[in-house]
């Protein structure tokens, strides 16, 4: 608060963080000391500096956690009684914390700021796919849920909650956010994972600091109900730009299909009319054409092939351009997808290199070179799975027969988020068929 000089010269945030809230949040009975101390310091205080340097402190306490059931009615009572600036905004977020429960982490710099600013919103910009922007405003006790809303009413995919996800990602980490987090919470996570695996020296970077802050994404997750044609805004913003990079690595399996089509529908979907893109051609083929099959012919051949089925698609809107690449890719078993590339040893009929794909027929084992199918689990036959920081285990059969099988990857965790996805859709989706469903919604998994 100000009352004594502040010697080691750190920041008010770190200071607060480290020496009051996070020893709060781990003992009760240190949080129960802290309210009694600022209360009592605000009671009467003559320095305006102090005390409101004090109702800060308050505001971010109420903010993370509250003391135990017999101070929670006197706290209240104190801030109902105070005439301080702050009080009314201190017993709104007490209130909060009390019916919505804890926070994992305490307060980001970002809220701090946020404070002091007297706004009531952080703005965020949210990544959609191909780079698309659109800015949230988030309050200190926003949920993940509630960003998604805000995304989901913009869209028009207020019903499709549980197929999107937001996600929060540093340089090549990406971490999914559990909807029932706090957002700045799934923030300071991604934040800390970072500065764990940069102090193990895992991550590879050119100055020891992480980058200034994460980027948040908002994807479609949960490839059910994506039948192409049935929902504009999904095929147009999520359904074409997540499934077009899949495509053009090569990760589908696919014959009898015109490329130079598909090029013509990749190119409509993105630049309707103007043809200007054809004129470098050869520094664009890799977007139009698989990189697999790139070379079967000359650029070219290629750009010969494109332009004709240009002329033949020119009635087609760019929407209706997605649409159509869309329908090709929806009758393939690996359509909506999440690849990852994994090694396996235990296995002998099967490469030490593989992909694993996740999508609703299950977890797929796909031969990297072929991209033929070598395995498909479906979710009624995986009973567990687990994972760490270098690897992914799934149990697949029955428990008496049971199989682990053993992957090498440093992406397991983002892989147990996806199954786990898959695993409460399809649980939420019995449930409302039985007849006393009572709209219980079954959880995600953190990560």
């Amino acid at each position: 608060m100000g009352d004594s000089p502040n010697k080691d010269q750190i920041s008010d945030f770190e200071l607060a963080n480290n020496c009051v809230l996070e020893p709060s949040m781990r003992s009760r009975h240190m949080r129960e000391e802290v309210y009694c101390q600022l209360i009592k310091q605000l009671t009467h205080n003559p320095d305006k500096t102090s005390e409101d340097r004090g109702w800060q402190l308050l505001v971010h306490m109420s903010s993370t956690v509250i003391p135990g059931s017999d101070l929670v009615e006197e706290c209240e009572l104190f801030m109902k009684g105070s005439l301080h600036r702050m009080a009314a905004p201190c017993l709104d977020r007490f209130q909060t914390t009390k019916r919505n429960g804890y926070r994992q982490y305490p307060p980001h710099q970002k809220e701090y700021e946020l404070l002091r600013s007297n706004e009531r919103t952080i703005k965020f910009d949210v990544v959609l796919p191909f780079n698309e922007r659109q800015s949230v405003e988030v309050e200190t006790t926003s949920r993940v849920f509630d960003i998604k809303q805000q995304l989901l009413t913009k869209f028009d995919l207020v019903d499709a909650a549980m197929e999107y996800g937001l996600f929060f990602a540093l340089r090549d980490r990406v971490l999914g956010a559990y909807d029932g987090d706090y957002f700045m919470d799934a923030l300071c996570h991604v934040e800390r994972f970072w500065t764990k695996l940069a102090h193990s020296g895992r991550v590879s970077q050119a100055s020891p600091e992480p980058p200034p802050e994460p980027h948040v994404f908002f994807m479609k997750k949960i490839w059910v109900n994506a039948e192409p044609g049935q929902h504009r805004m999904a095929d147009s913003m999520f359904h074409f730009p997540q499934e077009l990079p899949n495509y053009l690595r090569g990760f589908h399996k696919f014959s009898n299909v015109d490329l130079a089509r598909m090029a013509a529908y990749i190119y409509r979907g993105q630049f309707g009319e103007d043809l200007a893109g054809m004129i470098n051609f050869h520094e664009n083929i890799n977007a139009l054409i698989p990189r697999s099959h790139a070379k079967t012919k000359s650029v070219d051949e290629w750009r010969k092939a494109v332009e004709t089925n240009l002329k033949l698609t020119k009635d087609l809107s760019p929407d209706k351009a997605k649409v159509e690449f869309l329908k090709t890719i929806w009758a393939w078993p690996t359509y909506g997808s999440v690849f990852f590339e994994v090694k396996q040893r235990m296995m002998k009929t099967m490469p030490k290199h593989l992909l694993l794909a996740v999508n609703p027929n299950g977890v797929l084992l796909l031969d990297p070179e072929s991209k033929d199918i070598l395995a498909n689990y479906e979710y009624g036959k995986i009973p567990n799975w687990a994972f760490d920081e270098f690897s992914f285990t799934l149990v697949v059969g029955e428990s008496s027969n049971a199989t682990k099988i053993f992957f090498e990857t440093s992406v397991g965790h983002n892989i147990d988020d996806v199954v786990m996805s898959y695993v409460a859709w399809t649980m939420n989706t019995h449930i409302k068929k039985r007849p006393k469903y009572a709209g219980v919604t079954v959880g995600e998994s953190s990560c």
